[in-house]
């Protein structure tokens, strides 16, 4: 029953997030229309939320756990993927994701 449930709620996500992504458009040129993405500079990579090295599901997992509870320790200059105001939200989340889908 509890894979039932998570089931539903992880077809529910990924319907919400295919009808956001459908609703913004992508450029070829930075993968965003609707925000730009910012490079970070020195050594942090975009996305590598948890300095892992590496941009992947972990890193969406970090950032919405951080933005549910800001204690939890992030890379803020690989997190701010929309915007440069340098707080992380929800739309550099979704930064993140649609920069995962077109990687």
């Amino acid at each position: 029953m509890k894979m039932k449930k998570i089931f539903i709620e992880f077809s529910a996500a990924v319907i919400c997030l295919t009808m956001t992504l459908g609703m913004m458009s992508v450029s070829a040129a930075t993968g965003f229309d609707d925000g730009v993405v910012r490079i970070p500079s020195g050594n942090a990579l975009a996305g590598d939320v948890n300095r892992d090295g590496e941009v992947n599901i972990l890193d969406i997992v970090r950032m919405k756990k951080y933005i549910i509870d800001n204690s939890i320790d992030i890379s803020f200059e690989a997190a701010n993927l929309v915007d440069s105001d340098y707080v992380i939200n929800s739309q550099d989340l979704t930064g993140l994701i649609r920069l995962l889908l077109i990687k």
